[in-house]
């Protein structure tokens, strides 16, 4: 998306009060990779369609970007302060007493053998919200087939600025947007799901059962699209609202019976981000859901960044922790290729004659007599109280687990400053373990360029001790 303010020349002229400012004509404003011309420059015709939906009309939304206006200066001071939510999520120290019993645990990282010692530099983005909620959502309705007037939301709240266009009740198709940070917004069709198919359950004569309605979700009927299919018919929605991407961009993320869901990630300067784009498409075929953003991606200037084996010692920390791309969430296999597995059922081979079925234990019923029947009434046995628990032994240190970093790969982190916008930042993602999940992400910009608040002290309550058993007089 080209965007250049009206006051950009007297913007700049301000950045650099000693020089001869540039003009937006000299070619200071440029395009990423990503960046490319409206479906409607590319297709004379303007008009485009999704195959099994027919729900893209002519409303198209321009596509994403990257201005370059690299005019801010360290020696303006940070960029931005960071926000403290964000403080913490990569700590490894539990602060709640219900998680000191076995899980409270303390991570020591190191450098492994190999990782670079080797500062570099890398750029800063800043994510602006792209026009007004009102003009996003009638764009998107033209596209999606949604009618009415944009208005605020029922929830609406000066923090949390929400708007939608349809309706709220669930009774037909609706967009709404959360006017901050990415302006990310949601499309839902209610008629995508089927009703549930409900039976009155009798009271019984005792009163003790039934009385409510037991109700069933029917079993999917009609076809989904195709892997293939619903990958173009996912670059088609999403380059109409907002995304340049090709069909090598779409992953999909889910494959089922109930449906199929497809995504794709905004990659700013070739480098993928966090902000994704989805579909998700039930049997009918029908789209059910799709989500996106509304920004203007700027580059805020290039800054220079510490070493991976520098960066080893923030992670202990958790305050320079930002999102990578959610890709590497879903692992080697992905998430429409992931298997979960009971952890009391083991995993048998043919080779050896399993099945993978734990056998069951077959215990006798205590209603079969299995001795002779004899004249002897039996005495009642006595009835035994359960012997009480031992009181757990609660640590009183942290276990120590040392990780071993043993690669870092560059990355753009999603980041949050305090007044609540979206920044990308660069940063390195540390693996330290042979699994797909054991990894951390952390910003790799020297110290100064952005402003990292103090850490919350976090304190370790000690657990409270047991009361004393009851004294009960005889």
């Amino acid at each position: 998306m080209n965007t250049i303010d009206k006051d950009f020349d007297d913007r700049l002229r301000r950045a650099f009060p000693n020089a001869s400012s540039p003009s937006t004509d000299d070619g200071i404003l440029g395009e990423s990779s990503l960046a490319a011309r409206t479906p409607s420059a590319r297709d004379p015709h303007a008009t485009r369609r999704i195959a099994s939906t027919s729900l893209l009309g002519v409303g198209a939304l321009a596509v994403v970007g990257v201005v370059v206006t690299s005019f801010v200066l360290p020696s303006q001071g940070p960029l931005f302060t960071m926000a403290e939510s964000g403080q913490g999520v990569a700590s490894a120290e539990m602060s709640s007493s219900d998680m000191r019993i076995g899980l409270w645990v303390q991570y020591e990282y190191e450098a492994g053998e190999g990782l670079s010692t080797d500062p570099g530099r890398g750029a800063v983005y800043q994510l602006e919200l792209d026009g007004t909620p009102e003009a996003l959502l009638e764009k998107l309705g033209a596209t999606l087939g949604v009618s009415g007037e944009a208005q605020k939301s029922q929830y609406f709240d000066p923090q949390w600025p929400s708007y939608f266009v349809g309706t709220e009740d669930w009774t037909s198709p609706s967009i709404g947007t959360t006017w901050t940070g990415t302006g990310n917004w949601y499309y839902n069709n209610p008629a995508a799901y089927p009703e549930p198919i409900c039976t009155d359950v009798p009271l019984s004569e005792d009163g003790t059962e039934g009385g409510y309605q037991d109700c069933v979700t029917p079993e999917p009927t009609g076809e989904l699209p195709s892997v293939e299919q619903a990958t173009a018919e996912a670059v088609e929605l999403f380059r109409a609202t907002g995304l340049e991407v090709s069909a090598a961009d779409v992953r999909v993320v889910s494959n089922d019976a109930w449906g199929i869901g497809v995504s794709a990630a905004l990659y700013v300067n070739g480098t993928e981000t966090a902000l994704e784009w989805t579909a998700y498409w039930v049997p009918g075929p029908l789209l059910s859901s799709a989500s996106g953003h509304s920004v203007v991606v700027r580059e805020r200037g290039e800054f220079d960044t510490i070493s991976p084996v520098d960066a080893v010692d923030r992670l202990a920390a958790g305050a320079w922790w930002g999102s990578p791309a959610t890709s590497y969430y879903y692992g080697a296999t992905g998430i429409a290729g992931a298997t979960t597995r009971s952890p009391d059922v083991s995993v048998g081979s043919a080779e050896d004659g399993s099945t993978g079925v734990a056998e069951p234990e077959v215990v006798p019923d205590p209603g079969t007599p299995t001795d002779e029947p004899t004249d002897e009434v039996p005495t009642a046995e006595p009835e035994l109280l359960p012997e009480p628990l031992p009181e757990p032994e609660l640590p009183t240190e942290p276990e120590i687990i040392r990780a071993t970093v043993t690669s870092a790969e560059s990355a753009l982190l999603l980041v949050w400053d305090a007044s609540g916008n979206a920044w990308l930042v660069p940063g390195y993602v540390m693996r330290y373990g042979d699994d797909d999940w054991s990894w951390l992400s952390v910003i790799s910009l020297i110290e100064g360029i952005i402003e990292i608040p103090e850490p919350m002290p976090i304190d370790i309550m000690p657990m409270p001790a047991p009361l004393p058993e009851p004294y009960i007089e005889e």
